[in-house]
């Protein structure tokens, strides 16, 4: 029987979601082209951060693997400096091509002629690829209502966030207990001081809103706040925390090793792995609506 379907794929590791993937093609006539790291790295700029995935097997090695658990399916790889030609021609003969819907797929459909018109992106998650890392999530979460949130807390949110001189966002936090009883509030801080940004600019101008969050001149104002409580000696175990915006993701990670029960937002999006790490630490996490 003629195959007629190409399946293309960058595996660098053998895990439970690639398995998956194929399942839904095991039982078909289908080729599928692993397709090497480091060529790809090389031969399209836009991926070549590839290079630095240290978990990344010799596709030959993922090849006879993936052979072993699906018989049917036949494993071809594709590698080289110039890893286009190859691609171009395995698919020529190919009336319909699947990839998952990633970063290589999107470079592979911008830059190798004859692809586009018969691909079918899947959406798969199967690793932190740029997409994914940079995908702002709508966070689906209960809600809490104004009307039964204690008033203090709120407003003391909108003091700190008054007092941030950040010039893309002012944000804001504030710890308390079950009773309303402030311990803690902050906001997004910068160094050496609030007056360096009009000297020397911000070091967010170099970067598109999500990408490299670590190169600022500011402290977040969650992680301002757990400093504070470490330098007094305060444990924020069982508190509550109310934020302006959700945590980014090294925020969180912070919050929830803070023993901190309940997280309250206003506004905002979750980042990589900032609500699931939030979660998995027993943190309930609730949205504050006005309507």
């Amino acid at each position: 029987m003629e195959k007629n379907k190409a399946i293309v794929l960058y595996v660098p590791v053998v895990h439970q979601g690639y398995v998956d993937f194929l399942n839904l093609f095991a039982d078909e006539q289908t080729i599928v082209y692993l397709l090497d790291g480091e060529s790809l790295a090389v031969s399209f700029p836009d991926i070549n951060y590839l290079i630095r995935d240290l978990r990344a097997v010799d596709t030959n090695f993922i090849k006879a693997s993936l052979q072993l658990m699906f018989k049917k399916i036949e494993f071809r790889s594709l590698s080289g400096k110039y890893i286009s030609l190859p691609i171009q021609t395995a698919m020529a003969g190919a009336v319909e091509i699947i990839m998952p819907n990633d970063d290589v797929s999107d470079v592979l459909l911008s830059k190798v002629p004859g692809l586009l018109s018969k691909t079918t992106l899947l959406p798969f998650s199967l690793r932190w690829d740029k997409n994914q890392t940079l995908l702002q999530k709508e966070i689906d979460v209960d809600t809490i209502h104004f009307d039964d949130f204690p008033k203090n807390v709120f407003e003391a949110l909108k003091k700190q966030v008054n007092k941030s001189v950040d010039w893309w966002r002012q944000v804001g936090c504030v710890i308390y207990n079950d009773y309303g009883d402030i311990l803690l509030a902050s906001y997004n801080k910068h160094y050496p001081n609030d007056l360096s940004l009009n000297i020397f600019g911000d070091p967010r101008f170099n970067f598109k809103p999500g990408e490299h969050i670590e190169y600022c001149s500011a402290i977040h104002s969650e992680a301002w706040a757990i400093a504070r409580a470490a330098k007094e000696g305060i444990a924020l175990k069982r508190f509550n925390i109310l934020v302006s915006d959700f945590p980014c993701p090294t925020c969180a990670k912070l919050l929830s090793e803070t023993g901190i029960k309940n997280l309250t937002f206003v506004q905002g999006y979750s980042v990589v792995d900032g609500k699931e790490t939030l979660e998995s630490k027993g943190v309930t996490i609730k949205k504050l609506i006005f309507e």
